[in-house]
C-alpha cells in the first residue's frame, strides 16, 4: 500500500441476509485474518466497529457474492477520464439488458481492458439504506477480482461449508486491495455518497506524516521565498500551506493530495511568469497610448522591442521614464532611435512578471 501498511476491512453482502466482515492485514508471508464475523441480518452492523476493532487506520471496503451485482470486462485502452466514460457508456449498452443510465459502474486496469462493477440504481439504493450510516471506502463487485491463489485458498477451506462462499468472495477483495494502490482504486470504483465517505487519520504514524508535511513545505516555502512578488496568489497558496501545517499531528490523506496539488499549481504560476503574453501584458501596461509596438522578440532574460507612434513624435526619454520605474525590468534600458521607429532593449529582473 502506498503510504503505511493498514489492515483492511472487508463486508461481503448477501441478498439472503447472511453476510460475512472480515478484517486483514498483509504480513511477510502474504495475508493474516485477524478477525471475521457473520452477521444474520442488518441489524449487526451498528457493532460491526466494536467487534472487529476498526480503527481509523483501515480501508474498509464493501462487495457482494454475486448476488447484487455483475461484472463486465471491456477491452479497452488507457484514455482520459471523459473518453473513458463515453468509451465505457457506448460499449455497456451491449453487455448489459438495463439501460447505461440506470446503473452504477466503477472500474480498475488489468492490462488492456477495464474490468467493470456494475450494480444498478435501484439495488444501490437499496444497498445504501441497508447500510444504514456506515462510512467506507467503495463498493466492488467480488466477481469482477481474479480468483484466490491456491495457498489463501487453504483459509477459505477451514471455513464452514455453509460459510465458505461468502468467506470466499469477502477473501478475494482483501487479496486484491491489499496488493494495490488503494488511493487509485478509490478514484475509480464505485464510492458512496459524500456523506458516507470514510476518511482517514493516520494518527499513529504522525511522526511519518509530519515529516512529510515538513519536508514538503520547506521546499515550497524556498520557493516561494526566491519567487516572493512573483504572484499575489503565492501569498495564499502560503497561507493555505500554513494551515495544513498546523493541522499535524492529525494530518489526513486529503491533506497530502491537497498539498501536492497546491504544489503543481505553484510551478505553473512560475512557469507562465516569463511567458510571452506575460511580458506583452508588462509592455502594453507600461507603454504611453500613442506608442504601438511593431515587433517583439524575447531570448531568455533579453526583450527587443521595436516601436512606433501614432502621431510620428518618438520620445526616447519619455520611454526611458515609462520604464525605469518597472519593477519587472532592470534599470538598463538601452534605446536607440530608427527612421520612424525606436529599438527598445529591455533585460527582465530574476523575479519575472508579477500582475495583480
Amino acid at each position: 500500500m502506498s503510504l503505511f501498511n493498514k489492515n483492511i476491512v472487508v463486508l461481503c453482502l448477501a441478498k439472503s441476509g447472511r453476510h460475512l466482515a472480515m478484517k486483514v492485514a498483509k504480513s511477510r508471508s502474504g495475508l493474516e485474518l485477524i478477525k471475521s464475523r457473520i452477521l444474520d441480518g442488518d441489524h449487526e452492523f451498528s457493532s460491526l466497529q466494536e467487534s472487529l476493532d476498526i480503527s481509523a487506520n483501515d480501508y474498509f471496503v464493501l462487495c457482494d457474492e454475486g448476488s447484487l451485482s455483475v461484472s463486465v470486462n471491456l477491452a479497452l485502452p488507457k484514455l482520459a477520464a471523459k473518453e473513458l466514460r463515453n468509451a465505457v457508456s457506448f460499449e455497456l449498452g451491449n453487455k448489459i439488458p438495463l439501460p447505461v443510465d440506470a446503473v452504477q459502474w466503477g472500474y480498475y486496469r488489468d492490462k488492456d481492458s477495464c474490468q467493470l462493477s456494475v450494480i444498478s440504481y435501484e439495488a444501490w439504493d437499496e444497498f445504501i439504506l441497508a447500510t444504514h450510516e456506515m462510512a467506507f471506502d467503495f463498493f466492488v463487485s467480488s466477481s469482477s477480482l481474479p480468483e484466490l491463489s491456491d495457498d489463501l485458498k487453504g483459509l477459505v477451506n477451514k471455513q464452514g461449508e455453509n460459510d465458505e462462499a461468502l468467506f470466499e468472495q469477502a477473501l478475494k477483495v482483501a487479496s486484491f486491495c491489499l496488493s494495490n494502490d488503494m488511493n487509485v482504486l478509490k478514484k475509480t470504483m464505485i464510492t458512496p455518497p459524500e456523506g458516507r465517505r470514510l476518511k482517514h487519520r493516520f494518527v499513529s504514524k504522525y511522526i511519518m506524516v509530519a515529516c512529510m508535511v515538513y519536508v514538503l513545505t520547506s521546499l515550497l516555502m524556498t520557493g516561494l521565498t526566491y519567487y516572493k512578488g512573483k504572484n499575489q496568489y503565492s501569498s495564499q497558496l502560503k497561507s493555505r500551506i500554513a494551515q495544513i501545517q498546523s493541522a499535524t499531528p492529525q494530518v489526513d490523506e486529503e491533506a497530502f493530495e491537497y498539498l501536492n496539488e497546491l504544489n503543481s499549481e505553484y510551478s505553473s504560476i512560475l512557469e507562465k511568469a516569463y511567458s510571452p503574453g506575460a511580458i506583452l501584458d508588462e509592455l502594453s501596461l507600461r507603454l504611453p497610448a500613442k506608442y504601438l509596438i511593431k515587433s517583439l522578440r524575447t531570448d531568455g532574460l533579453s526583450v527587443n522591442c521595436e516601436l512606433t507612434s501614432q502621431d510620428g513624435v518618438l520620445d526616447t526619454k519619455e520611454i526611458y521614464n515609462a520604464f525605469v520605474a518597472s519593477d519587472v525590468f532592470t534599470k538598463d534600458i538601452p534605446i536607440s532611435q530608427r527612421k520612424g521607429s525606436l529599438q527598445l532593449n529591455l533585460t527582465l529582473n530574476e523575479k519575472g512578471v508579477d500582475h495583480d
